[in-house]
């Protein structure tokens, strides 16, 4: 399998930045968002497929608010100098099963929104069975972390001290996770973050959001990486609205950084095994797009095979930019241009190095 021949290569032969690479690859071939399939999950336990009493669906959510925008986006290179979105965030998937399905899917699972019917019954192709097990799991799982912690407890006692609001959620994320697992309450690195700009979202070039996520600044001295994993999956959920079908584009920094702890490959299976079963099982027809950088060149032919495998819907989504993958190495700007403007790459490399941990004589 894929899957066997990337795990071989995790072993001492690799540095940090090769196996944050090949830890990009790894995920995104797995994390087929958009062909998810139901993993046992982290924090749930096996759902049945069996019918519950049906209930008024219009008891629940009715239907999706849309909310329209409209932007401008100015580009950068030869084939884009602008680009103007006008879209819906809350537009459904292009449906493939029949209003019969949905309506059925709504009476075994009352508490799901609209939105979360139509995503995982996409996902599975209308096969109500399928689509059933996987939104139970997510359900299950969401419940499961639904004590959201207060800056009161010990796990938030220093989150007072952050005036972004998107922080505090990572740290909500990240508190809920650790009290999941049973660990001691602390503040973890912030490793994954919904960028704003003058209280404006950070897009691409397609008006999508732009998840923007450094695996580098994991410290596994601090807790386990499963919970680093676990808080990811959190932080998604909390940002992406329940009863939306907003799309997101992810972009995987795999640098390491000043003071960060910057692990070794051999390390990262824990987290990579959690945040693929996460990802698949949680967050269907989520991802708009998703980049890797920079990927050593030398790894090109494993993005080659492994791309044969997958999906062609899905690997048009995966976007490899190679390049030098040093701490100090700039990111591959002119290619990460095409898919988002000059002022978002500069926005997300200057909170790279914004997070950087400079000891108190540098």
């Amino acid at each position: 399998m894929i899957w066997d021949a990337f795990i071989a290569l995790f072993d001492s032969r690799f540095t940090s930045a090769q196996g944050w690479a090949l830890f990009g690859l790894v995920l995104l071939y797995n994390v087929r968002w958009t062909t998810a399939i139901r993993p046992d999950v982290p924090g749930s336990s096996s759902s049945s497929s069996s019918k519950q009493s049906p209930s008024d669906v219009a008891s629940r959510s009715s239907g999706l608010q849309p909310s329209t925008r409209s932007r401008t986006v100015s580009g950068d290179t030869a084939d884009t100098d602008s680009i103007t979105i006008d879209e819906d965030d809350n537009k459904e998937p292009d449906q493939c099963f029949a209003d019969s399905d949905l309506e059925e899917l709504a009476e075994i699972v009352p508490t799901a929104t609209k939105a979360e019917l139509v995503r995982f019954l996409t996902s599975k192709k209308g096969n109500v069975e399928a689509a059933t097990n996987t939104l139970k799991v997510y359900l299950e799982w969401r419940n499961a972390h639904a004590h959201i912690p207060t800056a009161g407890e010990p796990a938030l006692l220093d989150m007072d001290i952050f005036a972004d609001d998107d922080w505090n959620q990572w740290n909500i994320a990240a508190a809920a996770a650790i009290k999941a697992a049973g660990k001691e309450p602390c503040i973890l690195p912030r490793i994954a973050r919904l960028h704003q700009l003058s209280d404006k979202d950070i897009v691409d070039k397609q008006g999508h959001r732009v998840l923007h996520i450094i695996p580098g600044q994991m410290n596994e001295q601090i807790t386990s990486l499963t919970v680093y994993a676990v808080a990811v999956a959190l932080y998604i959920d909390r940002k992406l609205p329940r009863d939306s079908n907003e799309k997101v584009s992810v972009v995987i920094d795999v640098r390491g950084g000043v003071g960060w702890r910057n692990l070794h490959a051999s390390k990262l299976l824990p987290f990579i095994q959690t945040t693929t079963k996460l990802l698949l099982a949680m967050f269907p027809e989520r991802l708009s797009r998703a980049i890797v950088y920079p990927l050593p060149p030398a790894f090109g032919w494993i993005w080659k095979l492994s791309k044969r495998c997958i999906d062609p819907l899905t690997a048009d989504k995966i976007c490899i930019l190679t390049g030098p993958a040093m701490i100090i190495s700039p990111p591959p700007v002119t290619k990460l241009c095409e898919y988002m403007n000059a002022e978002t790459v500069a926005l997300l490399e200057s909170q790279r190095v914004a997070s950087f941990v400079h000891s108190p004589d540098q």
